[in-house]
């Protein structure tokens, strides 16, 4: 569980840097998507076909699930569906969201319900009066929350600078900060690893307080530790500034993948529903063919793009077969993750997540040390020779409609069997 939770979080760092880059934002646009009363889908904006914001008044409801890219988010209604949304600038939550809520922005302002699980991110993360049903996992430069917040769950925090917990947390805590100080009331074992550590006079832990600092923990004579103090080993600190860019450099490649990843199968799935279901069970029934298929397609793909581009007259034709090997090298693994995910996270009802822990998966099964890089071969050559296996298929069964398309006669002057009309 630890694992996971761990690989979610880092997930949400990506979409903190992410965030700025991916939302293009027109200041001549004005459109918002916004919710009447009842109505669950956004208000009709003419020809307009993006919205630049995310907006849900106070008093109004969307039934439906947000997801996307967008210059504001602001909620100050009801969301019944998952908020999957990330802005270049603040995010604002005073009002409800049902289910989940995978979100990043500038700073986050949540004063709102959140009645599923959590995952956000940001340079800054303020909690004011805020309710969360289940767990919470943040990452942001500092993390603030008031006397009035009250999480349900668990909470992990990751954060670079420095993190005040206040109010009320029912389950367990792990953050990792350069400076933590605790003034809540915690019903479970609390670890943090941190080079300042305090516990205010209000701080009520019932369980462990686990620690690593490089500074003994400064403990207020008000406060409570029901449970044992334990200090672990401080190597869990990072000591090198050199190793620490290093690890952010790869928690950087690897999540930019996961993403594009989920957003280019988003799409396809709502393109063409079934394209990559078709190609798992291409790969069940000749799994060893494909991959065969695969190498040569891509070897082949990338050496005559090569011989095209050093020609003169046929650079740009190389170039699009370069980008068609790049964009089947890139979509390969898509059929290895909804295959993981159907296996080990088929119970999950939202096909979006679950797709999502797919692709996590076997995203780190690439990076594991001696066996990710046969394991990246396996998937990348069984994955494209499955893909270009069901385009074919797909365009063998065009042909054979077109081929077999019924034509209606036209009024030629003569009848079905090419007799004259009587008069």
């Amino acid at each position: 569980m630890k694992k996971i939770t761990i690989i979610i979080t880092i997930l949400a760092l990506f979409l903190v840097t992410a965030a700025p880059l991916l939302a293009q934002q027109d200041d001549g646009a004005d459109g918002v998507a916004a919710a009447e009363d009842g109505v669950e889908a956004y208000k009709e904006l003419g020809e307009e076909t993006d919205f630049s914001s995310i907006v849900i008044p106070q008093k109004r409801q969307l039934s439906s699930s947000v997801f996307g890219v967008f210059s504001e988010i602001r909620i100050e209604g009801l969301l019944k569906g998952n908020l999957i949304a990330y802005s270049a600038s603040d995010v604002k939550v005073s009002g409800v969201v049902d289910g989940l809520s995978i979100s990043a922005g500038q700073s986050l302002y949540l004063t709102g319900t959140f009645r599923d699980n959590v995952i956000m991110g940001g340079l800054n993360v303020h909690g004011s009066g805020a309710q969360f049903e289940d767990d919470v996992i943040l990452a942001a430069n500092a993390v603030l929350f008031d006397d009035e917040t009250t999480v349900m769950g668990n909470v992990f925090i990751y954060a670079a600078g420095d993190v005040n917990l206040s109010g009320r947390i029912d389950g367990k805590v792990f953050v990792k900060a350069k400076s933590v100080t605790i003034n809540a009331a915690i019903g479970g074992d609390v670890t943090l690893i941190s080079s300042n550590i305090q516990l205010g006079a209000s701080a009520a832990l019932e369980g462990d307080l686990i620690h690593s600092s490089t500074l003994s923990p400064l403990i207020d004579e008000n406060a409570v530790v029901s449970g044992e103090i334990v200090s672990k080993n401080r190597l869990w600190i990072t000591s090198t500034k050199g190793a620490s860019n290093s690890l952010y450099t790869t928690i950087g490649m690897l999540l930019s993948k996961i993403l594009a990843l989920f957003l280019i199968a988003s799409a396809f799935g709502l393109l063409s529903p079934g394209f990559f279901v078709d190609c798992i069970q291409i790969t069940r029934q000749k799994m060893f063919t494909t991959f065969l298929l695969g190498i040569g397609i891509l070897l082949a793909g990338i050496i005559l793009s090569v011989f095209m581009i050093i020609g003169t007259i046929t650079i740009v034709p190389g170039l699009i077969v370069m980008g068609l090997v790049l964009l089947l090298w890139l979509l390969a693994p898509i059929p290895a993750a909804l295959w993981v995910a159907r296996v080990l996270f088929g119970g999950l009802k939202n096909g979006a997540i679950q797709m999502l822990m797919g692709l996590i998966c076997v995203t780190a099964i690439t990076y594991i040390p001696y066996i990710g890089s046969v394991a990246t071969i396996i998937i990348t050559c069984v994955g494209a020779g499955s893909i270009f296996t069901r385009f074919l298929a797909g365009i063998r069964l065009r042909r054979y409609e077109i081929r077999n398309m019924p034509v209606e006669n036209e009024g030629d002057g003569t009848d079905g069997d090419g007799g004259a009309d009587d008069d």
